[in-house]
């Protein structure tokens, strides 16, 4: 039995040996009485001349690439005519062209030609204006695969020239659309006494640490959270606080203020408060129902951004006033809130006489939009008498 090596060499013996008829043309190529070996050579050859006197253009708007043999190559079988060709026959074989690498040279070519599209962007600002925006820029694009399908047209049809115009493609967002997602919703102020070293300082430090924040859509704002534990070591100084209805010192005496401007400014701007906690004592920043106080990690002040898109807060205390301001898009309600101190229940019945000084109210948020008006009853706050005063230098 002979060996494959051996066959191989009998085979390769052959294409030397036997020769083509006479006459024969191949694609217009005089093979005849050449070996097939010969002919195969001289029929590549000739391919081979063709590739090098054409070259593959590819015009992409203003950019221009050219490719020539070897980066165009070529397959052919040229065998099944040369073992079966006749005397004096003319044969044509389909030789199939193409581009070296093509899916990386595509690729290649997209990226210097392309670019995606960057919407405007706007810069939340801690400090002086609220929002820098810059211009988002238009980008460029075209089909890959339309080129490819160019591509292959072109070389099996006589090198066409190539010409690709990309697509213009718009930035999604502009600064008009920023605009209307980054606007004033609601700015609340309370005032407070700033010759008052300790608190006004206190109400200052709780401001610059929530200054700035940012709540993505569907996140939740904890002012514990963001402000951290009332403490010596970080930065608090001890004022009067409300413990247990008496005035006392703590540290970070003057937060609650913070927390009271910072929970009216939310419900406000339509933001949906998850958890607040009213003070033991009425407050003379805000009239009753409007309070909000915090005090260790167990009374917080929390709400919710269910708006459409992220809201920003700014948080400044200047001037014996606290400015909380809440930017974000619009739900396309007014808000209001009424605070209304109460001595008959919602029956109209009189309620027990109060205890002197003793405060009862409602707090009631009314949104409005159409000509639509909704009143909803948020809470109901009772506030005792102060056991003792506070002098008017440390008023809470």
């Amino acid at each position: 039995m002979m060996s494959a090596a051996f066959v191989g060499v009998v085979f390769f013996a052959y294409g030397f040996l036997v020769n083509i008829p006479r006459a024969v043309k191949i694609n217009g190529i005089d093979v005849g009485g050449l070996s097939y070996a010969r002919a195969k050579q001289k029929l590549d050859k000739s391919v081979i001349n063709y590739l090098k006197n054409n070259n593959l253009q590819i015009c992409v708007d203003d950019n221009l690439y050219v490719y020539s043999y070897p980066e165009i190559n070529f397959k052919v079988k040229w065998d099944a005519i040369l073992k079966n060709c006749k005397k004096g026959g003319e044969y044509s074989q389909t030789i199939n062209y193409y581009l070296c690498g093509e899916s990386a040279v595509i690729n290649s070519i997209f990226v210097e030609n392309c670019k995606n599209s960057r919407p405007a962007y706007a810069i939340f600002n801690a400090t002086g204006t609220p929002f820098t925006y810059l211009e988002g820029a238009c980008g460029k694009n075209f089909e890959k695969n339309r080129l490819k399908e160019l591509i292959h047209f072109s070389l099996n049809n006589k090198f066409t020239p190539i010409y690709i115009k990309t697509n213009e493609v718009f930035c999604e967002t502009g600064i008009a659309e920023l605009q209307k997602r980054t606007r004033l919703l609601y700015c609340f102020s309370t005032y407070y006494d700033q010759s008052n070293y300790s608190r006004a300082g206190n109400v200052a430090l709780a401001c610059k640490k929530i200054n700035g924040t940012i709540i993505n859509c569907g996140g939740t704002f904890s002012f514990n959270g963001v402000v951290g534990e009332r403490t010596k070591s970080r930065g608090f100084l001890p004022a009067k606080i409300i413990n247990g209805g008496k005035y006392v010192l703590g540290y970070g005496g003057g937060v609650c203020q913070v927390s009271t401007t910072l929970y009216n400014a939310a419900l406000l701007s339509g933001l949906d408060v998850c958890e607040y906690h009213a003070h033991s004592l009425k407050v003379g920043y805000v009239a009753p129902s409007r309070d909000a106080m915090v005090s260790g990690d167990y009374c917080d002040l929390k709400f919710k951004n269910n708006l459409s898109s992220p809201v920003f807060i700014r948080a400044e205390a200047r001037d014996g006033k606290v400015t909380c301001s809440i930017y974000g898009e619009c739900d396309g309600w007014n808000y209001s809130f009424l605070s209304q101190v109460i001595s008959f229940d919602e029956e109209g019945e009189a309620l027990l006489p109060n205890k002197e000084g003793e405060i009862k109210s409602r707090g009631y948020l009314i949104k409005e939009r159409a000509g639509v008006v909704i009143k909803k009853l948020l809470r109901t706050d009772v506030y005792p008498p102060a056991e003792d005063k506070v002098s008017p230098t440390e008023k809470l």
